[in-house]
């Protein structure tokens, strides 16, 4: 998309509450995002978003005892 590699990540639906447009988006670049909108209610007038992000990294804290 432009000289950092971005992508775009578009939500499953709508994203305002006024008219029927997507006006909430991400960018990023090595990660994968999934963008959902929720239905619940809000004082917003953009819906709330779940944002789920999936990567093949993996942290190791030193001292951690997950391994």
């Amino acid at each position: 998309m432009d000289s950092c590699c971005l992508g775009p990540f578009i939500p499953d639906s709508n994203t305002s509450l006024r008219s029927d447009r997507t006006i909430d988006y991400a960018l990023a670049a090595g990660v994968n995002i999934s963008i959902q909108t929720c239905e619940d209610d809000t004082c917003s007038d953009h819906k709330p978003l779940l944002v789920g992000i999936a990567c093949d990294t993996v942290l190791k804290l030193e001292g951690s005892r997950i391994t």
